[in-house]
């Protein structure tokens, strides 16, 4: 706030005071006071703002850090899905290029596109990765910044710090099809004899492979069929995907998938196939 009073010795005295900050000076005319005191207000302001000034006695701005902000994401939100695993390998990356130190606020459009760089470019320690892989990146790591923003109130409400920046968009989909004569050499590689359950770790991914072909799922959904998840009565596999937030889904598939299907029962998971 400003006070503006004549001063008993000519003039006018301007008195500034701003949560803690103080200031005053004469001026011959009124209008003169009134200019230095909106100067020195706005200046007491910026202060405040970009360095931190306070009423003494208070309590100390927090500076809430990007590590912080992983570990409350993984505990909090990253626990609940079954991509955990997978956010917590991605998240780890990102607090070493990040910095776990690094004040939340600090990161804006400069270092994200460095971040988006440094990914696609790679060096002779890291290969670089495709458009895709950092786009699911990239949404992993808006989705941490908006719940600091949104719900923690950790950051200011129009922080967004992805804003104009350019990203590499997903690869386009594949579009190659697996020829008869294709399919019978990956299955005499691996010592399968279709209709027979698997009894070696080579068997299953075979197995997986057609039923992948029979029902067009993803593989970490084909190794979730098995005796509980499908039922050869109405043809229906139940079992959540990556397009159906958590919740399980049913799946029909044909008679033909069926002799295929009714066979899974996997010992191996998505790493490992």
């Amino acid at each position: 706030m400003a006070s503006i009073k004549p001063y008993e010795g000519g003039g006018f005295r301007a008195q500034v005071y701003y949560k803690g900050h103080r200031s005053n000076a004469v001026r011959q005319t009124k209008r003169e006071a009134q200019g230095w005191a909106a100067e020195k207000l706005i200046e007491f302001k910026k202060l405040v703002k970009e360095e931190g000034a306070r009423v003494p006695g208070a309590a100390a701005p927090v500076v809430h850090t990007f590590g912080a902000a992983v570990t409350r994401y993984t505990d909090e939100v990253s626990v609940k899905k079954d991509g955990a695993k997978w956010e917590g390998l991605r998240l780890a990356v990102m607090l070493g290029y990040f910095g776990e130190d690094t004040p939340l606020e600090s990161i804006s459009q400069p270092e994200i596109a460095a971040w988006r760089d440094w990914r696609l470019n790679g060096n002779a320690e890291r290969k670089a990765v495709g458009g895709s892989t950092v786009e699911r990146e990239k949404n992993l790591l808006r989705n941490v910044f908006t719940k600091a923003r949104d719900e923690w109130h950790w950051v200011p409400e129009n922080y967004n710090p992805f804003k104009a920046v350019v990203m590499p968009g997903e690869a386009d989909a594949r579009t190659a099809l697996w020829r008869w004569q294709d399919i019978r050499a990956v299955l005499k590689f691996l010592g399968y004899r279709p209709g027979k359950a698997p009894e070696t770790v080579y068997e299953e991914v075979a197995l997986a492979f057609m039923a992948e072909l029979h029902t067009s799922l993803r593989a970490s959904e084909v190794l979730r069929i098995s005796p509980k998840t499908f039922n050869p009565v109405t043809r229906v596999i139940t079992v959540k995907t990556k397009t159906s937030n958590g919740k399980a889904v049913q799946i029909p598939v044909t008679r033909r998938a069926v002799k295929v299907v009714k066979l899974c029962n996997f010992t191996i998971n998505a790493g490992s196939l």
